[in-house]
Protein backbone atom coordinates (compact mmCIF):
# COMPACT_ATOMS: atom_id res chain seq x y z
CA UNK A 1 0.00 0.00 0.00
CA UNK A 2 0.57 3.87 -0.67
CA UNK A 3 2.29 5.52 2.35
CA UNK A 4 1.99 9.47 1.24
CA UNK A 5 2.14 12.16 3.19
CA UNK A 6 0.46 15.29 1.62
CA UNK A 7 2.61 18.76 2.08
CA UNK A 8 2.14 22.38 0.70
CA UNK A 9 5.45 23.50 -1.18
CA UNK A 10 7.12 26.53 -0.26
CA UNK A 11 10.21 27.15 -2.41
CA UNK A 12 12.13 24.11 -1.88
CA UNK A 13 10.94 22.81 0.86
CA UNK A 14 7.54 21.19 1.22
CA UNK A 15 5.10 21.96 4.71
CA UNK A 16 3.37 19.13 6.69
CA UNK A 17 0.32 20.87 8.57
CA UNK A 18 -0.63 19.65 12.04
CA UNK A 19 -2.73 16.72 11.25
CA UNK A 20 -0.07 15.36 8.87
CA UNK A 21 2.63 15.76 11.30
CA UNK A 22 0.74 14.25 13.97
CA UNK A 23 0.52 11.43 11.01
CA UNK A 24 4.53 11.33 10.75
CA UNK A 25 5.06 11.35 14.63
CA UNK A 26 2.08 7.71 14.88
CA UNK A 27 4.64 5.82 12.04
CA UNK A 28 7.41 7.41 14.11
CA UNK A 29 9.44 8.98 11.17
CA UNK A 30 12.41 11.27 12.94
CA UNK A 31 14.44 14.14 11.72
CA UNK A 32 16.51 12.98 8.55
CA UNK A 33 14.28 9.99 7.24
CA UNK A 34 13.21 10.61 4.00
CA UNK A 35 9.81 10.35 3.18
CA UNK A 36 7.49 10.11 0.15
CA UNK A 37 5.02 13.19 -0.57
CA UNK A 38 2.39 14.49 -2.65
CA UNK A 39 1.30 18.03 -2.99
CA UNK A 40 -1.49 17.44 -5.77
CA UNK A 41 0.54 18.93 -8.71
CA UNK A 42 1.30 15.82 -10.92
CA UNK A 43 4.70 15.39 -9.43
CA UNK A 44 6.18 12.59 -6.53
CA UNK A 45 8.71 13.72 -4.34
CA UNK A 46 11.02 12.30 -1.78
CA UNK A 47 12.28 14.85 1.17
CA UNK A 48 14.20 14.81 3.57
CA UNK A 49 12.42 15.70 7.52
CA UNK A 50 14.41 18.38 8.19
CA UNK A 51 12.08 19.54 11.45
CA UNK A 52 9.45 18.14 13.68
CA UNK A 53 7.03 20.63 15.44
CA UNK A 54 4.20 20.74 17.34
CA UNK A 55 2.10 21.85 14.42
CA UNK A 56 3.77 21.82 11.70
CA UNK A 57 6.72 19.70 9.89
CA UNK A 58 9.78 21.47 7.31
CA UNK A 59 10.70 18.72 4.51
CA UNK A 60 13.76 19.35 2.11
CA UNK A 61 12.88 17.85 -1.48
CA UNK A 62 15.72 15.61 -2.69
CA UNK A 63 13.74 14.15 -5.74
CA UNK A 64 10.56 15.41 -7.59
CA UNK A 65 9.69 12.96 -10.23
CA UNK A 66 6.67 13.24 -13.00
CA UNK A 67 3.71 11.36 -12.99
CA UNK A 68 3.74 10.09 -16.34
CA UNK A 69 0.19 8.33 -16.14
CA UNK A 70 -2.29 9.18 -18.62
CA UNK A 71 -5.78 8.03 -17.66
CA UNK A 72 -7.93 8.95 -21.51
CA UNK A 73 -10.93 9.22 -21.95
CA UNK A 74 -10.92 12.10 -19.49
CA UNK A 75 -13.90 11.66 -16.81
CA UNK A 76 -15.91 14.76 -15.00
CA UNK A 77 -18.21 13.22 -12.25
CA UNK A 78 -21.11 15.22 -11.78
CA UNK A 79 -22.49 14.51 -8.48
CA UNK A 80 -26.23 15.06 -6.92
CA UNK A 81 -26.52 16.21 -3.63
CA UNK A 82 -26.62 13.63 -1.29
CA UNK A 83 -26.09 12.11 2.19
CA UNK A 84 -22.75 12.46 3.55
CA UNK A 85 -22.04 8.63 4.07
CA UNK A 86 -23.00 7.70 0.64
CA UNK A 87 -21.07 11.06 -1.07
CA UNK A 88 -18.41 10.16 0.58
CA UNK A 89 -17.89 6.76 -0.84
CA UNK A 90 -18.47 7.69 -4.34
CA UNK A 91 -15.48 10.57 -3.86
CA UNK A 92 -13.38 7.82 -2.47
CA UNK A 93 -13.46 5.50 -5.25
CA UNK A 94 -13.96 7.93 -7.85
CA UNK A 95 -9.83 8.64 -6.88
CA UNK A 96 -9.40 5.02 -6.66
CA UNK A 97 -10.47 5.02 -10.81
CA UNK A 98 -8.85 8.34 -11.65
CA UNK A 99 -11.56 10.80 -12.01
CA UNK A 100 -10.24 14.22 -13.20
CA UNK A 101 -13.08 16.27 -12.47
CA UNK A 102 -15.80 16.12 -9.76
CA UNK A 103 -18.62 18.59 -9.61
CA UNK A 104 -21.81 18.60 -7.22
CA UNK A 105 -25.05 19.95 -7.94
CA UNK A 106 -28.34 20.55 -5.53
CA UNK A 107 -31.12 18.33 -7.47
CA UNK A 108 -34.46 18.83 -6.82
CA UNK A 109 -34.79 15.66 -4.44
CA UNK A 110 -31.99 16.75 -2.61
CA UNK A 111 -32.37 17.17 1.15
CA UNK A 112 -28.86 18.26 1.80
CA UNK A 113 -27.21 21.32 1.00
CA UNK A 114 -23.60 21.63 1.32
CA UNK A 115 -21.92 25.04 1.73
CA UNK A 116 -18.55 24.57 0.94
CA UNK A 117 -16.16 21.88 -0.44
CA UNK A 118 -13.84 21.50 2.46
CA UNK A 119 -15.38 18.16 3.85
CA UNK A 120 -14.85 16.78 0.58
CA UNK A 121 -11.13 18.63 0.05
CA UNK A 122 -10.38 16.28 2.97
CA UNK A 123 -11.95 12.76 1.46
CA UNK A 124 -9.73 13.51 -2.17
CA UNK A 125 -6.73 14.20 0.11
CA UNK A 126 -6.73 11.10 1.60
CA UNK A 127 -8.03 8.94 -1.02
CA UNK A 128 -4.61 10.31 -3.14
CA UNK A 129 -1.98 9.78 -0.13
CA UNK A 130 -3.66 6.00 -0.14
CA UNK A 131 -3.55 5.16 -3.55
CA UNK A 132 -0.74 7.25 -5.24
CA UNK A 133 -3.03 9.75 -7.04
CA UNK A 134 -0.80 12.83 -7.91
CA UNK A 135 -2.59 15.08 -9.34
CA UNK A 136 -5.71 16.79 -7.19
CA UNK A 137 -9.00 16.24 -9.33
CA UNK A 138 -11.09 19.77 -10.12
CA UNK A 139 -13.49 20.14 -7.08
CA UNK A 140 -16.08 22.74 -7.84
CA UNK A 141 -19.72 23.40 -7.27
CA UNK A 142 -22.31 23.91 -10.23
CA UNK A 143 -26.00 24.78 -11.19
CA UNK A 144 -27.53 21.60 -12.94
CA UNK A 145 -28.31 23.55 -16.24
CA UNK A 146 -24.88 24.26 -16.74
CA UNK A 147 -23.81 20.98 -16.63
CA UNK A 148 -22.34 20.33 -20.55
CA UNK A 149 -24.41 18.66 -23.01
CA UNK A 150 -21.74 17.20 -25.36
CA UNK A 151 -20.11 14.06 -24.17
CA UNK A 152 -22.50 13.97 -21.42
CA UNK A 153 -24.05 10.44 -19.62
CA UNK A 154 -27.17 11.27 -17.37
CA UNK A 155 -27.53 7.45 -15.52
CA UNK A 156 -31.36 7.18 -15.32
CA UNK A 157 -32.77 3.34 -14.34
CA UNK A 158 -35.71 4.17 -16.18
CA UNK A 159 -33.86 4.48 -19.60
CA UNK A 160 -33.39 2.25 -22.32
CA UNK A 161 -29.94 3.14 -24.46
CA UNK A 162 -27.44 0.69 -24.87
CA UNK A 163 -24.98 1.54 -21.73
CA UNK A 164 -21.97 -0.47 -23.42
CA UNK A 165 -22.14 1.42 -27.06
CA UNK A 166 -22.98 4.63 -25.41
CA UNK A 167 -19.84 4.82 -23.50
CA UNK A 168 -17.64 3.13 -26.52
CA UNK A 169 -18.60 5.84 -28.42
CA UNK A 170 -16.84 8.72 -25.68
CA UNK A 171 -13.35 8.76 -26.50
CA UNK A 172 -11.79 11.97 -25.76
CA UNK A 173 -13.77 12.91 -22.58
CA UNK A 174 -17.17 11.59 -20.61
CA UNK A 175 -19.44 13.48 -18.50
CA UNK A 176 -21.09 11.34 -16.21
CA UNK A 177 -24.44 12.43 -14.23
CA UNK A 178 -25.51 10.99 -11.45
CA UNK A 179 -28.21 11.91 -8.57
CA UNK A 180 -29.05 12.60 -6.08
CA UNK A 181 -30.13 9.50 -4.22
CA UNK A 182 -33.56 9.82 -4.49
CA UNK A 183 -33.56 10.11 -8.03
CA UNK A 184 -34.00 12.99 -10.86
CA UNK A 185 -37.72 15.01 -10.52
CA UNK A 186 -39.25 14.50 -14.37
CA UNK A 187 -38.88 18.47 -14.75
CA UNK A 188 -34.98 17.44 -14.69
CA UNK A 189 -35.36 14.70 -16.89
CA UNK A 190 -37.28 16.98 -19.42
CA UNK A 191 -34.36 19.11 -18.96
CA UNK A 192 -32.25 16.22 -19.77
CA UNK A 193 -34.64 15.04 -23.13
CA UNK A 194 -34.62 18.69 -24.43
CA UNK A 195 -31.29 19.91 -24.17
CA UNK A 196 -30.14 16.32 -26.06
CA UNK A 197 -28.43 14.54 -23.14
CA UNK A 198 -27.77 10.94 -23.60
CA UNK A 199 -29.48 8.67 -21.31
CA UNK A 200 -28.69 5.80 -20.18
CA UNK A 201 -29.34 3.14 -17.49
CA UNK A 202 -26.47 0.75 -15.58
CA UNK A 203 -28.92 -1.90 -16.34
CA UNK A 204 -32.25 -4.03 -15.53
CA UNK A 205 -30.65 -4.77 -11.53
CA UNK A 206 -31.49 -1.51 -9.25
CA UNK A 207 -28.71 -0.60 -7.79
CA UNK A 208 -27.97 2.03 -5.21
CA UNK A 209 -26.54 5.73 -5.77
CA UNK A 210 -22.91 4.83 -4.66
CA UNK A 211 -23.39 1.50 -7.00
CA UNK A 212 -24.69 2.53 -10.10
CA UNK A 213 -21.59 5.33 -9.77
CA UNK A 214 -19.02 2.67 -9.24
CA UNK A 215 -20.36 0.46 -11.26
CA UNK A 216 -20.28 3.16 -14.83
CA UNK A 217 -16.65 4.59 -13.80
CA UNK A 218 -14.95 0.87 -13.58
CA UNK A 219 -17.14 -0.13 -16.98
CA UNK A 220 -15.65 2.82 -18.48
CA UNK A 221 -12.25 1.89 -17.15
CA UNK A 222 -12.34 -1.79 -18.57
CA UNK A 223 -13.94 -0.50 -21.94
CA UNK A 224 -10.70 1.09 -22.45
CA UNK A 225 -7.86 -0.77 -21.10
CA UNK A 226 -7.74 3.09 -18.61
CA UNK A 227 -5.94 1.30 -15.88
CA UNK A 228 -3.21 -0.54 -17.86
Amino acid sequence: MPNYFFGIKKESNIILEKDETSHLKVVKKEIGDTIDVLIGDGFFYKAIIEKIGKKETILKISKKIKDNSKYKPEISLFLGMSKWDRMRLIIEKSIELRVQKIYIFKGQKSHQKYKNLDKFYKIIIESLKQTGYSKIPELKFIELENIPKINSLVLDFEANNEFKKSIEKLRENINIIIGPDVGFTNEEKLFFNNNEFKIISPGNTIMRFETAAIYTLSAINFINDRLI
